[in-house]
Parts: structure tokens; sequence; C-alpha cells
């Protein structure tokens, strides 16, 4: 990376790379058909991630309208290539279509567990039903997802739908959610072509696509919240950011910087907008409707950047869920996220900049980092120009490492070299950075503009 202009690139080159990106995605989704080890797939789907990378690596000259068309052209059919195939990486996808089902029987997934004897009547008014229930992951625990997705998975559901209407649901919204990324692009004046970061990437084909996770909807939402209140557009911007808290709650870390910046319009919208969301559910025992979000907070871990080691440190467990010790730095760590969204609210101007922050403290405190939850850092990331945050986004994809011993063997255990590829790399590059821009400013000062990941 260079913050010094370089030459432009022919157009020869960039439809080299997008070809490129098509064949690698291609060839994925006919890996992903075939059923290709996942020792093999572990390996090369962060190699795909390269077109992206070399696509963005110059600064040029305004991109063609034609050229970003082609963008989100590639970015599409990369998509559309995993349309048929079997979710591998994650079984999640069973859950959200289980739930859709409950609901469309005209009961609330909430409190109840999946493999609850009241719920046996929902499978068998299914006559098509492909043994959804016997897939949902987790079948002793309540349901742990706000009221937007709830709604969502029960819309599916109510046309009769199933994986793949789920997916042409999550394509639709994944490429919104490029739009709005191109929306802030264009508004921050930074290169278009990187726009190709997120839809050329593998972390959102391989997630999105082939895995279905609900994750990005969340997202999405927060992403057009940070666009429209960066064009002024107060109540819009809190009606999504109320959605996107109802569909995920991390988008209501914002709300403090919100209600300094935009004032009370915005946080109002906000919380009507998830209230509405709620109201289908009011019925519900708050208790009941938490016990599978609670479950989930005091107990899940995987692969996280903070949790393990400074709680190895300090002489914690952390992987020891029924000690006080490790609940009270589970609570510590979810405090450290509330101050982080405080203390952006008090330093912060800029929203994207104080989203791109209340995102990167999630990824460091919580203490399970599936590979999906980079989703949330990456558009942010490339808002940035955050070099560490790109490539950090392609590493986390060696997470999918502990699923050879799950698959085969039913063992789930991490490799310790795992996150040395995780996170050195991100690290490296990241001090690379912080070391070449203070060497530039100690011999005459940066120019200000922002360089391309």
């Amino acid at each position: 990376m260079s913050d010094t202009p370089s030459t432009e690139q022919s157009p020869v080159s960039d439809t080299l790379l997008s070809l490129a990106a098509l064949a690698g995605f291609a060839a994925l989704g006919w890996m992903a058909h075939r059923g290709a080890s996942i020792e093999l797939l572990v390996a090369v789907i962060p190699i795909s991630a390269i077109p992206a990378l070399l696509y963005v690596r110059r600064r040029r000259g305004e991109i063609s309208k034609a050229a970003l068309f082609g963008i989100f052209v590639v970015g599409v059919l990369a998509r559309l290539f995993f349309l048929g195939s079997d979710p591998l990486f994650s079984d999640d996808v069973y859950r959200y279509l289980w739930d859709g089902r409950v609901q469309a029987a005209g009961l609330s997934p909430y409190g109840v567990a999946p493999n609850h004897e009241s719920l046996d009547a929902v499978e068998f008014d299914w006559p098509a039903d492909t043994h959804i229930r016997a897939k949902v992951n987790h079948p002793d625990i309540p349901t742990i997802y706000p009221p937007l997705l709830e709604l969502a998975y029960r819309a599916v559901a109510e046309v009769g739908g199933g994986l793949e209407h789920w997916r042409v649901l999550l394509i639709l919204v994944d490429v919104g959610l490029a739009l709005a990324l191109l929306g802030l692009l264009r508004v921050r004046s930074l290169d278009r072509r990187w726009v190709a970061l997120y839809l050329w990437h593998p972390l959102p084909i391989v997630e999105n696509s082939w895995s279905a996770h609900a994750e990005v909807v969340a997202v999405a939402l927060l992403v057009w919240a940070v666009y429209a209140l960066s064009l002024g557009h107060r109540a819009r911007g809190g009606l999504l950011l109320g959605l996107g808290g109802a569909a995920k709650l991390l988008p209501f870390g914002l709300l403090p910087f919100a209600l300094k910046k935009y004032g009370w319009r915005s946080v109002v919208a906000a919380l009507i907008a998830a209230g509405l969301c709620a109201v289908p559910f009011l019925d519900t025992d708050l208790q009941q409707a938490t016990v599978g979000l609670s479950t989930y907070a005091e107990t899940w871990y995987f692969n996280d950047v903070v949790f393990r080691p400074l709680g190895e440190l300090l002489g914690l467990n952390p992987e020891d869920k029924k000690l006080a010790s490790t609940q009270l730095w589970r609570r510590v760590l979810q405090g450290a996220w509330v101050a982080s969204c405080l203390l952006a609210m008090w330093r912060g101007r800029d929203v994207v900049r104080v989203a791109g922050l209340i995102v990167l403290a999630f990824v460091l405190f919580t203490p399970t980092l599936h590979p999906w939850y980079v989703l949330w850092l990456l558009p942010f990331a490339i808002l940035e120009g955050s070099v560490a945050g790109v490539v950090f986004s392609v590493t986390i994809l060696f997470a999918y490492e502990v699923q050879i011993d799950w698959q085969s063997s039913g063992l789930w255990q991490e490799s310790g070299w795992v996150r040395v590829f995780e996170i050195l790399p991100a690290l490296l590059v990241g001090l690379g950075v912080w070391y070449s821009r203070r060497g530039a400013a100690s011999v005459g000062g940066s120019s200000g503009s922002a360089s391309p990941p």
C-alpha cells in the first residue's frame, strides 16, 4: 500500500482480474456441490481473496459505470454458484428454518427448545419436511435470535420456502449492503473500486451464500444506517439503526453517539422501530424469551482474541464455564465493550469511524468469534482503509480448521497454530502500516488522504 499515486492500470488487467475472481468462486462453488474435503477448502478459500486485493492495490482514476457494473455482476454471480449446495461449515440455517416453521404454526420460538414435545406437531405439519428439526444444533436450547430475524424466518416459512429461498433473500440483502458501502465510498470521496473488496471477498460469499448465516441482515442494516446518518438523515438513520438492533443487538452500541451528534430524533426513531419488531412477541414472558440468549452469553466460547489469552495471564481458567471467576471475566469484557461505545460517543465525531470502533471492540472482546462475526468489521475496514482489518477478514477463515475433526470424529478441538495464522498476519501488517506512516510523517508529514486497503 502506498500513499502516492501510481499509474493507471489497463482495462485488460482489470478484466483479467474480474475473470480470475469469477473463475475462483466458480471453482469453489463446484467444490461445494461435489463435497470437497474440508482440509482442501480451508486451504483454498482464503486464496480466493487475491483477485480483489490485486484489483484495489493502487489508487487510479475515476472508475467507469461499466466497470463498476462489472464488479457487481461478478459479485452476484459468485454468490449464485452456491445455490443448491449443502451448508458445510455451519448448520445454523436449520435453526432459522425451524423457527420460521414454529411461527407459521402459530407458536412462539422463544422459551421452548426445538426438541420439546410441545413442538412435535410442527414437524408433522410439513409433509415435504427435509428433517429440519433433526438438523437443528443445540436442540435443547431455545432460540437466541432477536425479533426482526425471527420475523424474517417466519416470512420465508409462510411462503413455503426452505434453504434456497432463504439464500436468495440473503443474496439480495448482501448486494444491498454493497450498494450502501458504495454510497459511503462516494460520500467519503474514496475509490469506488474498493467495493470489490466486499463483493469479491470470500468471507461474505462463503458465510452469506453458502452457510446462509443471518448475520448479514443486521450488518446491512447497520451499514445503511451509517450511510443515512452520514447524509444527515437523522430519522431514517435512526429507523435503520433500530431495525439493525432488532436483528442483532450490536447496532444499539451506536445509540449513544447518535444521541450526541444527531439528537433525540434518531434515537426515538430507533426505539420505535425496534419496539414495532417486538410487537408480535409481546405475549412472551421476557425471562422466558431470553433463556437462549442468556445461555449463549454465559457459556459459548470459540476462537476469541482477548478472552482466553488475557484471562490466562490473569490466572483464570476461561474455558471452565461454571467458575464464578469465568463468569465475572465475561461480564468484565461485556463492560469493556459498553465502555468502548461510551468512549466512542465522547471522543468520536465521524459516524463511520465510531461505528468501526464499536464493531472492532466487539471482535476483540467477544468470547465467541465465529468467522461470520467478522462480517461486522469488513465494511468499516474497507471504509477506513484498514489493511490489517481486511487481512484479518481473510485469515479468520482458517478458523474453520476446527471442522476437520468435528465432522470426522465429533471432536471440537481448536488448534493453537490456527490462531497464529488468523491474528499474526493482520498484526504484522498493522504494525508495518503504522511504522511506514510514522516514518512518512517524520520526513514531511502525510498527505492526509485515505489510501487503498
